[in-house]
């Protein structure tokens, strides 16, 4: 298990920071560049900050886990899932500060936030009652082609914070909530993807939610796969609310 987590973790980063390259730097070099944008004023309305906040709180949730799962001594385990996220976080800055894009110290901050984030919840067992998840599905501003990026379709993008009722429901109310079946706040906008058209509009969604731990097989290896999965909001019931007012009611929220 051990050489499993640690051939994981080794072969997570490089792929993702190929990834990275092949999307965002390839063919883009020129004089390092720092420039901050602000939290919720940036091009994506703060999509793009919520997005390097849960990657980085993912990238230590899922090291963590397989380290737990690897049966590693507490203390490597804290330290490793921290620096993991951490030292991808200063890659991918640096790397954006050398190609089109710039260093944003603001990104870095989100960043470590999520990766703040992730220590509160192995420290504080109730925050685990509180996960970070992610939704997407394609806006069709970028083809699904080979210039498409998961990474610049932020119309597609939802950030959404799961939270587990059954746990946190005062007891005389938590018996009648199923363990299963969790609500979610989650935020998004519309007409900020690369070449989005139309009135910039941020949205927040509330919807219904599954907590795929309390759903069987069981055992060691079947609750490391099913926290990796949990990161990822599947479709279900909810209500979108524009900034504007205007609110849609879906049979299920995609994006």
């Amino acid at each position: 298990r051990k050489n499993i987590a640690a051939s994981s973790i080794a072969g997570f980063s490089a792929f993702t920071v190929f990834v990275e390259y092949q999307w965002w730097w390839k063919g883009q070099g020129h004089k390092f560049s720092i420039r901050s944008t602000n939290l919720l004023d940036s091009h994506s309305r703060g999509v793009d900050k919520a997005g390097h906040f849960y990657t980085a709180y993912f990238i230590y949730s899922t090291v963590n886990d397989l380290l737990r799962w690897s049966d590693a001594d507490e203390k490597k385990r804290f330290w490793v899932s921290i620096v993991v996220p951490s030292l991808h976080a200063i890659i991918v800055e640096l790397g954006d500060g050398f190609s089109r894009y710039y260093f944003d110290p603001n990104d870095l901050a989100a960043n470590l936030l999520g990766v703040g984030y992730g220590i509160l919840q192995s420290k504080y067992p109730f925050l685990e009652s509180f996960v970070l998840k992610f939704s997407y599905y394609p806006s069709g501003w970028i083809p699904l082609d080979s210039q498409w990026e998961l990474g610049a379709d932020y119309d597609g993008h939802i950030y959404w914070l799961s939270v587990n009722m059954h746990n946190v429901l005062p007891e005389s109310l938590s018996d009648y909530w199923p363990n299963y079946l969790n609500l979610a706040v989650g935020y998004g906008a519309k007409n900020i993807s690369r070449g989005a058209s139309g009135d910039i509009r941020r949205s927040l969604s509330i919807g219904l939610d599954y907590n795929l731990n309390a759903f069987p097989p069981f055992g060691e290896t079947w609750n490391l796969v099913k926290n990796i999965l949990d990161k990822f909001k599947l479709p279900a019931p909810g209500l979108r609310v524009y900034e504007s007012g205007e609110t849609e009611a879906k049979a299920v929220i995609v994006n």
